[in-house]
């Protein structure tokens, strides 16, 4: 299958309008979850170049943001903190960020025979549809995806400017060597997740740099 498989059997099946929704930063350690949500006319997303954004580097990913807010007929960002991840959990707030993102746009918005493709998530609604790996099978979730993670990016590289002694800038708040070498030498910060996971946590709290796995 095709990255324009999925919006052209919806179009064979009538449909006008395509919402595409996906999320960034779910695995992180630091940072907010991002969601984004972006609404094509069905006539004209065929046209729109995109693919996984896990497979483009970071100015291939902005360059392509870009065109794709251009071309949108609407888009909307939900941005979940790392208090409000702690306090409802991961897979609370990523549901909340995906749903409140359409919801914005279906609020701004009078639509007919539309649908909304989602990434993975099965979510109840009569014009929801979970799509496995959507963001390399569907334009529309792709877009999503594109727009959700370079967000998310430029707002870790801005916490960056405030905490230099972590270097968000480059890996995001991902647990990679550099962070939990961060996180060893400066301690956590606000941004930091602390009920994220049992694993994480002990992570956070009992780091040491001579046992270092990737998380």
């Amino acid at each position: 299958m095709t990255l324009k498989e999925i919006e052209g059997r919806k179009k064979k099946e009538g449909i006008r309008f395509v919402i595409g929704v996906d999320e960034s930063g779910r695995g992180c350690l630091a940072g907010p979850i991002c969601a984004a949500a972006v609404l094509f006319d069905i006539d004209t997303i065929e046209s729109i170049e995109v693919r996984d954004s896990k497979c483009m580097t970071g100015n291939a990913r902005l360059r392509v943001y870009k065109k794709i807010l251009s071309k949108a007929n609407d888009f909307s960002i939900i941005v979940i903190p790392s208090q409000q991840i702690d306090k409802k959990g991961i897979q609370a707030a990523n549901i909340e960020a995906i749903k409140k993102s359409v919801l914005r746009i279906l609020e701004r918005n009078v639509l007919q025979d539309y649908v909304v493709l989602v990434d993975h998530y099965s979510i109840p609604g009569t014009n929801w549809e979970s799509i496995t790996y959507g963001d390399s099978l569907s334009i529309a979730i792709a877009s999503a995806s594109i727009v959700a993670k370079v967000t998310r990016d430029m707002l870790m590289s801005e916490m960056a400017v405030f905490m230099p002694q972590y270097s968000f800038q480059l890996h995001k708040g991902y647990g990679t060597e550099q962070h939990l070498l961060e996180i060893d030498r400066e301690g956590t910060t606000a941004v930091h997740r602390m009920s994220f996971s049992r694993n994480a946590q002990k992570r956070l709290f009992n780091i040491s740099s001579n046992d270092l796995r990737c998380f």
